[in-house]
């Protein structure tokens, strides 16, 4: 094993190899609206349901634990940070982490890429997507999520494919505990399969409430 851990494996597979299955349909024929109108009305339509999500904003300290199948722990910490962006309608969270993590507990250099995502609802779909940046990707990928507001639960999923070409569901549940707690898991199942072939934990304890507006993309 190399003197500094590639954490971040499982992610960067998951995110890498998504692929996103859609089912081509007819359109029905729908009135045309001023460009401004529709604007607004698609906005609205975005802000609210986002305004579920509101407890996301604020700066965490993130501990992120990647369980290999031979069963290490490798461990990383650092911070994220939600801001509201594009007008209320989507929520910017950014991820960076320090230099240094544990492998089993012991000390060790780390190496994790930093990575954001956008957090947004699609009014025509019903559903919250999840689009991530990473320079560990080629390319953007979107993850549509459900929100459970009783449960206070985000999970989304996607399907993938291994370095075999197997078929594997990956799922990315967030867990709102409270004001102050979040606890996420990525794992990957097999098709059909409830087991875990692979799992990240990611636990976030809030640092600060608001953050200064995001002022770019």
């Amino acid at each position: 094993m190399s003197d500094t851990l590639r954490h971040g494996v499982i992610q960067s597979v998951i995110l890498a190899g998504l692929v996103i299955f859609c089912v081509p349909g007819h359109a029905a024929p729908t009135q045309r609206v001023p460009l401004e109108q529709a604007s607004t009305a698609g906005s609205e339509l975005s802000r609210q349901p986002m305004q579920a999500l509101d407890m996301l904003i604020g700066q965490w300290a993130l501990t992120s634990t990647e369980r290999t199948p031979d069963g290490d722990a490798l461990q990383a910490r650092g911070t994220r940070t939600c801001r509201w962006a594009l007008n209320g309608t989507a929520i910017r969270c950014d991820d960076r982490f320090d230099l240094f993590g544990s492998l089993n507990g012991a000390a060790r250099p780390v190496s994790v890429a930093d990575s954001l995502f956008y957090l947004s609802f699609n009014g025509h779909t019903g559903l919250y997507e999840y689009t991530y940046y990473s320079p560990d990707m080629p390319e953007l990928h979107t993850v549509p999520a459900s929100f459970d507001a009783a449960l206070r639960t985000l999970t989304g999923s996607a399907w993938i494919t291994d370095e075999f070409g197997e078929a594997r569901l990956a799922m990315n549940e967030s867990r709102l505990l409270g004001s102050d707690r979040i606890e996420e898991t990525v794992s990957v199942h097999r098709p059909g399969e409830a087991e875990r072939l692979e799992l990240l934990e990611i636990s976030l304890v809030r640092r600060a409430d608001r953050p200064a507006p995001i002022i770019h993309f």
